[in-house]
């Protein structure tokens, strides 16, 4: 072999060492990057359940102390973590109430979405199923529910306006004046209703059944007690029916087996 061909031999010798030390620093670049992401992604997780539990606190204290009452203090000690990482999450106690208020919103709005685009729904079927969804979540954020009220009937400025709560309660309106459209549309629905009047009726009626659903012991309390004793779990499901029964188009034959 002659001094060129050993020269190339040499030199094939020396870079083969060098493209396989690029490649393991490639891997372990990409197992890092990898490991990083895993780890960030962790991190979102426990700060987004934290929040949520420092939400859960917050119901808490604010329902057993009243929101004007209740302190940060108390929040932060209600949710085992420090004032200063209360603090993290929300400036203030006006930012918490504020995220109270949207939680139940964000919630049944999330739900209400995937109803309207089941086409599959006629305008009375989704219109129930809305009525229903929205109970649900409602009892599922009862604590929730009960601060709205009570902020409802507080004098002053609500604490949550200015602040996406308007954006949000048209939304969830705009969703029962979608299932009446849609009735109306397809026929299930009576074609001379008025679907705004109708959705504001629809909604106070059922702040109201709700109202009694979570207050049972105190409307009881209040009874006479040579009656027999009312179920108030059957308050929504009555109400549900009678008022589908008055929507309904009468000219819709057979009417729909409950």
């Amino acid at each position: 072999m002659n001094r060129p061909q050993r020269a190339a031999c040499v030199s094939r010798r020396v870079t083969l060492p060098n493209r396989q030390s690029v490649t393991d620093r490639q891997s372990v670049a990409s197992e890092s990057s990898m490991g990083a992401t895993s780890a960030a992604v962790r991190r979102a997780r426990e700060k987004a359940e934290r929040r949520e539990a420092i939400l859960d606190a917050a119901a808490r204290v604010f329902g057993e102390r009243g929101a004007a009452a209740a302190t940060m203090e108390e929040v932060a000690e209600a949710a085992e973590v420090s004032k200063g990482t209360l603090y993290l999450y929300f400036q203030s106690k006006d930012d918490l109430s504020v995220a109270l208020t949207h939680r139940p919103l964000d919630a049944v709005l999330e739900r209400f979405a995937a109803l309207r685009a089941d086409e599959g729904l006629d305008g009375e079927a989704l219109l129930r199923r809305v009525i229903e969804t929205h109970a649900e979540v409602v009892m599922e954020h009862a604590a929730h529910f009960r601060l709205a009220m009570a902020s409802l009937w507080s004098q002053g400025e609500p604490e949550a306006s200015g602040s996406g709560y308007v954006d949000r309660i048209r939304t969830l309106r705009d969703t029962y004046v979608a299932a009446l459209e849609r009735g109306r549309t397809d026929g299930s629905l009576r074609p001379d209703l008025d679907p705004d009047e109708v959705s504001l009726a629809l909604w106070a009626s059922f702040f109201g059944s709700n109202a009694i659903r979570m207050n049972a012991d105190r409307f009881l309390a209040r009874m006479p007690q040579d009656r027999p004793k009312p179920d108030f779990d059957r308050v929504l499901p009555t109400l549900i029916d009678l008022l589908l029964r008055a929507l309904r188009n009468p000219e819709r034959m057979p009417e729909r087996d409950e």
